[in-house]
């Protein structure tokens, strides 16, 4: 079956069978699709659309056969500051994060199952064997990095229901038509905190975030370009990142 609009996908790549977290966004930015899948799932649930770009949420093999910009990691709040400042920290503390990644992964004698995971997708997108996806129409991005510009500081945790919350809303304010999570706060009564019962299917989880943001940036890089910036060089590939509104310009590591 063909669906007969142009959409965005964007991918979470965990552990586990069911690896592959994937939003699906059309132009208006409504939301089509989420759902976990295996990569066979992932081919044949996406095979019906018309693909215009997709965003992944995992590092990637450099031609030199390394991973290149890797999971985001900052120490502390302190870390990032704010204003016109954050774009040239989150760059630099981006560096770092590759180079012990790097490192860590050349120790190893085989990378962990999140990676591999993210391998074989590029690997199947890039082969074309999937039938929908052009050349350079599959991008790298890093969902702690696109919220971190998005918001402006280091989101709050992910596990939380504070940071979920966060998320959502900086997705809404991008024009992405989810779900309104203060409604969360509705139905938190006191009868609901006591017996721990709190509303968080109401909530998106932190993989499925991950993933509509992914999808937010291959949307972003369709229909706004020159809001999006790559860190990274040529030879060791980009991650895409939303631009700060306050700052219009190009990252390169």
């Amino acid at each position: 079956m063909l669906y007969q609009q142009d959409i965005f996908i964007g991918v979470d790549v965990v552990a586990g069978k069911r690896s592959y977290t994937t939003a699906v966004l059309n132009l208006s930015g409504e939301l089509l699709a989420l759902e976990a899948c295996s990569l066979e799932e992932f081919l044949k649930f996406t095979g019906g659309y018309q693909i215009v770009q997709v965003a992944i949420n995992s590092p990637r093999y450099s031609p030199g056969g390394k991973v290149i910009k890797s999971t985001f990691t900052l120490i502390s709040k302190d870390s990032l500051g704010d204003g016109s400042a954050l774009e040239s920290q989150v760059s630099t503390e981006l560096r770092k994060a590759s180079a012990r990644r790097n490192a860590a992964i050349h120790a190893m004698k085989k990378p962990p199952a999140r990676l591999r995971n993210g391998f074989r997708l590029y690997d199947h997108l890039s082969e074309g064997i999937s039938g929908f996806v052009q050349q350079g129409r599959v991008i790298e991005v890093n969902a702690q990095v696109c919220f971190t510009l998005l918001l402006g500081r280091l989101p709050l945790l992910r596990s939380s229901s504070e940071g979920r919350i966060q998320r959502q809303l900086a997705l809404i304010a991008q024009g992405i038509k989810l779900k309104d999570p203060m409604d969360y706060f509705e139905e938190l009564t006191k009868y609901r905190l006591l017996q721990g019962l709190l509303p968080h299917a109401m909530l998106y989880s932190g993989s499925q975030l991950d993933a509509l943001v992914s999808a937010f940036m291959a949307r972003l890089a369709c229909v706004d370009p020159s809001s999006v910036q790559q860190i990274g060089d040529g030879m060791g590939g980009f991650v895409h990142c939303p631009v700060r509104k306050q700052q219009v310009s190009n990252l390169h590591v």
